[in-house]
């Protein structure tokens, strides 16, 4: 678990330099509450990107040397990014941030200001992605976007012939109970290990 002290991460300098500069041992961040924006996210998930693509070209570089991966690189496994008011946004923040975790188990983004035209791209996100367990994306305003997440979380489990049990929290978005009667049944007929948690609204 990582001791930053909250107040420190002020600016997107500081998001910045903490994409790139990321303690391997540190496999659990916690940046809830930070009051950071949209702007901010992508900062860190750029320098994210930008140091797993630095390791894999040195790597390359350095064939006699045992190849690292872009998961040695930012070893995360478990983000929290919850209560931060990121404004709803069409961009690929969410999508890079997933990408340039690819060790990443755990993601709390709830309570994040998140509506439908943000969730396209974290569905992408998590759709590719190979070992994402849980996303709590409780309290935001996804509403009919939910049962979008929840496919990807399918595609996800499916793609990646993965037999462990999932979890999505998709509480206090707004989802009603036709909506929860709907996704249940896509779960049910999948066939796939995922648990959904919400109440209707």
């Amino acid at each position: 678990q990582n001791n930053l002290h909250k107040d420190t991460i002020r600016s997107m300098a500081a998001l910045h330099k903490l994409g790139l500069h990321l303690p391997r041992t540190i496999l659990y961040l916690d940046l809830s509450g930070t009051s950071m924006t949209a702007i901010h996210l992508y900062a860190l998930a750029r320098a994210l990107r930008t140091r797993a693509s630095e390791v894999s070209a040195e790597s390359s570089a350095n064939s006699h040397r045992l190849a690292a991966t872009s998961g040695d690189a930012v070893p995360l496994r478990a983000l929290n990014i919850s209560h931060n008011r990121f404004h709803p946004s069409g961009d690929r923040t969410m999508q890079i941030l997933l990408e340039a975790l690819p060790a990443l188990r755990h993601l709390d983004i709830s309570f994040c200001n998140l509506d439908s035209a943000a969730v396209d791209h974290l569905c992408n996100g998590v759709a590719d992605h190979r070992v994402l367990y849980s996303i709590d994306a409780g309290g935001n305003n996804m509403k009919e976007a939910s049962e979008d997440l929840v496919r990807a979380m399918i595609t996800r489990i499916r793609r990646c012939n993965d037999d462990g049990h999932c979890f999505l929290n998709l509480d206090g978005n707004h989802v009603t109970n036709a909506q929860i009667e709907a996704l249940n049944a896509m779960v049910s007929d999948s066939g796939m290990h995922l648990s959904l948690k919400w109440k209707s609204e």
